[in-house]
């Protein structure tokens, strides 16, 4: 008897330990998959998963499975690739907090000088096709897509590099990659969790496509029937350059795309080997679908969101339709949240002082003291309470204020409204005789900008407010929009005069708006393309900078390798004082509130937080996939 109760203690002592250790001992799944477990054309979910799943904290209460989340667009070639980046899934992830925790890394560790990282990942992650996630994935991506002179990644390789070199990537095992950099790397942590720069693809799907690994023969079969001359292309295809272009591409997202595009409608299924769980060990993501329907312009969209078709809308609402969104929540059976923005302007204008269209045109860009005038004539508190209702703070486009070397002086930088002295910037220029219409004159021919903006149905409104405040001062301006892409690529090219550039956004991981070291599509710079050029390509194209503009780069350069924050941050209040003299970008008006609306059944949305395409693409610190549909809500 005595035997007896001494075993039941121990017992007793070992459950308890093993609750009180948080462990989970078996896995739920959504009820969706159960028959294809049952089936086995899936496996148990505690085998989908990895040893040790990435245990997400819910933010209100633990989600019910199923649902459909319904959200609108205006741009079918570029918006899909948000459902890749909202999730932002990679080796580490940016908190609410701002701060960087391990994700697909159980866990990293960081040498004393900032030049070595470790990263462990969870064992057992799989491919959403049910393959192993090892670092064969990563050795991949580094060797065969970042080193080789043929192909391009599709985040580049720009931010993987310190001094112009690349790191040494070191495969310890299946689960440990060490990446180690010539010189400190003090920003690589943030540089990995900024979206879309994921250092790892899906090998044992790509290989069939790359020339160094697949059959020749088969290979050139698979090109000879693609739209393609050569395998380069094909593989790039085939790795979904552009984000989620791809169906057949394994992925570790939560939702998995099915739809081929070109589309109106695009549907994403859920992965059922996505490797997280909440704390209950309730395997993510709760809602079984998402489509993106893909509507004509940000008016219609509005519309379509009033009237209740959207469950959760954050992209391409417009702050001047507030009055709008709030006076239909209750018909609409919606709510409106107010999240915050880093928005440094929005709208901010580019002078292109490297344009080379047309020399008068860039002589004109590059007089600081027109640029100054034109920012002294904008009546930024008039713009603000027409344009977005005064929810916005007038300003000129520099750091945000939640930036720890912030000065409000750079924020005030010739951004009072002062037409008399912008006319006397003007005068002093030389630019004192006029037409007959009050245009001032540069080498006897009329003042004339015209300014290439994007497709934002609510931006003529503006603009013309803009123009009307120019032509005060003596000069003309007029307006052309033209489709993203387009818009882009002619900006790469150096063919914009000026242009409307969207909010001039800023971190110490996309400085691109700043300092112009980038020519990429997704983080090129507006003021300077052709400097940029020559900065990212080694002096090989682009054109030369001046002694102000290189005194920039090198300052930028000294950055990427100062390990003391504090330094750090002097250095770049070095950069953002040269700016505030300078006005290389115009601002208006910043820091603008971010609505997000949703279904009064969506739940566990953030009240309120912080609204950022740096810090983890908007929704990415709020964890997407924990977001879940009431049950039962979508039945009628």
């Amino acid at each position: 008897m005595k035997l007896v109760k001494q075993n039941t203690i121990v017992l007793l002592t070992i459950l308890f330990l093993f609750l009180s250790s948080g462990l989970v001992f078996a896995y739920n799944q959504a009820p969706m998959l159960d028959e294809q477990v049952e089936s086995r054309e899936l496996p148990a979910v505690d085998e989908r998963l990895p040893e040790n799943p990435y245990v997400t904290e819910v933010l209100d209460r633990i989600g019910d499975y199923g649902g459909t989340l319904n959200w609108l667009a205006t741009n079918s070639t570029d918006d899909p690739k948000l459902m890749a980046l909202y999730n932002n899934i990679n080796l580490v992830r940016y908190t609410p907090s701002l701060t960087v925790k391990p994700d697909l890394a159980e866990s990293y560790e960081v040498s004393d000088d900032l030049s070595t990282f470790t990263f462990k990942l969870r064992e057992g992650i799989r491919w959403s096709d049910g393959e192993p996630f090892t670092t064969d994935d990563i050795m991949f991506w580094f060797n065969d897509l970042i080193k080789h002179e043929e192909l391009t990644a599709e985040s580049g390789s720009g931010w993987l590099k310190v001094k112009d070199e690349l790191p040494e990537v070191e495969q310890i095992d299946d689960y440990t990659v060490r990446f180690t950099f010539t010189a400190p790397n003090p920003y690589f942590l943030e540089k990995l969790a900024f979206p879309g720069r994921k250092p790892y693809v899906a090998s044992h799907y790509l290989k069939q496509f790359h020339a160094d690994y697949a059959d020749t023969d088969e290979l050139a079969e698979k090109v000879e029937n693609s739209d393609f001359d050569k395998w380069v292309g094909l593989f790039e295809s085939e790795n979904s350059k552009k984000f989620f272009r791809n169906p057949d591409l394994p992925v570790i997202q939560p939702w998995i795309p099915v739809t081929e595009p070109p589309s109106n409608r695009f549907v994403y299924k859920r992965n059922p080997y996505f490797y997280k769980v909440d704390e209950e060990g309730n395997q993510l993501p709760y809602i079984d679908e998402v489509v993106l329907k893909i509507v004509s312009d940000k008016e219609v969209l509005s519309m379509q969101v009033v009237a209740g078709n959207a469950d959760l809308q954050m992209r391409q609402l417009m702050t001047g339709n507030f009055t709008l969104y709030k006076n239909n929540e209750e018909n609409g059976n919606y709510k409106v949240l107010k999240w915050e923005q880093n928005t440094t302007s929005l709208p901010t204008f580019a002078p292109n002082i490297t344009y080379g269209e047309d020399d008068w045109m860039r002589e004109l860009n590059n007089d600081k003291k027109f640029r100054q005038a034109l920012s002294l004539a904008i009546n930024r508190p008039e713009l603000n309470q027409v344009a977005t209702k005064g929810l916005a703070v007038p300003r000129q486009a520099t750091v945000y204020p939640q930036w720890e070397g912030f000065k409000q002086e750079w924020a005030d930088a010739y951004a009072d409204y002062d037409p008399d002295r912008a006319n006397k910037l003007l005068d002093e220029a030389g630019y004192t005789e006029r037409n007959d219409d009050g245009i001032r004159l540069k080498d006897g021919k009329p003042i004339h900008l015209t300014i290439y903006i994007g497709e934002d149905p609510n931006l003529p409104r503006t603009m013309n407010m803009i123009k009307d405040y120019w032509n005060e001062i003596g000069v003309d301006m007029d307006f052309k929009a033209l489709e993203k892409t387009l818009h882009y690529t002619r900006r790469d090219a150096n063919k914009l005069p000026w242009a409307y550039i969207g909010s001039a956004s800023w971190s110490p991981t996309y400085p691109f708006n700043f300092v112009p070291v980038s020519n990429s599509y997704s983080s090129g710079n507006w003021w300077a393309p052709s400097y940029a050029k020559w900065y990212e390509t080694n002096g090989e194209q682009g054109e030369e900078p001046p002694a102000e503009i290189k005194k920039m780069m090198d300052i930028y350069d000294e950055i990427q390798v100062t390990k003391d924050q504090d330094r750090r941050v002097e250095l770049w209040q070095q950069i953002f004082e040269i700016h505030a003299e300078n006005v290389w970008m115009i601002g208006t008006n910043g820091l603008h509130p971010q609505f997000v609306i949703k279904k009064n059944y969506v739940h566990n949305v953030p009240e309120r937080a912080l609204a950022s395409w740096d810090y983890g693409a908007y929704f990415g610190p709020s964890e997407f996939y924990q977001f879940f549909i009431e049950e039962g809500a979508q039945d009628n």
